[in-house]
């Protein structure tokens, strides 16, 4: 079964229109016929919407086999992708903390560098879904309360 063949069965199981199906998942009642007439499909946002409008899996994931046999599903290859594209994305961060904790005396740490690298930092933070957003404050501020602790108690050493 084609995926418009199945969006139409699912639709009219649901009694929906496809005014009223197109309203849910935000777009016009055309796109729906084009996509049940297979002259065009949903992108993937629109896709995982309809899905869950419709409460069906409309496109099979496609499953790989590892060298053992066993089954990997695409979810789990994109999921690794995001894992190490983060991990790429922080490195620049990384050095960049480790930098400015080697050379934080200097006066134009204090003054450029940091709020530079604060403001790039909260820029990425805009950037995230809301859940994600607030995972991450609260972080950073448990990060920023540890190292301010660590660097109060170390500097209590040298006195």
């Amino acid at each position: 079964m084609e995926l418009g063949e199945k969006i139409r069965f699912r639709r009219t199981e649901q009694n929906l229109t496809q005014q009223q199906l197109a309203e849910r998942v935000f777009v016009t009642r055309q796109t729906i016929s084009k996509w049940e007439l297979n002259k065009s499909e949903p992108d993937p946002i629109t896709l995982k919407l309809l899905e869950q409008t419709l409460q069906t899996e409309l496109v099979e994931q496609k499953d790989f086999r590892s060298e053992k046999g066993e089954k990997i599903s695409m979810k789990k290859i994109i999921n690794l992708v995001y894992i190490l594209l983060f991990g790429l994305f922080f490195l620049p961060f990384r050095i960049t903390g480790t930098l400015i904790i080697k050379y934080w005396n200097k006066p134009i740490v204090k003054l450029v560098l940091v709020p530079l690298f604060m403001t790039i930092y909260l820029f990425y933070l805009y950037s995230l879904k809301v859940h994600v957003f607030y995972m991450f404050v609260v972080i950073t501020i448990v990060f920023y309360l540890l190292t301010t602790l660590y660097f109060l108690s170390d500097s209590k050493k040298e006195i």
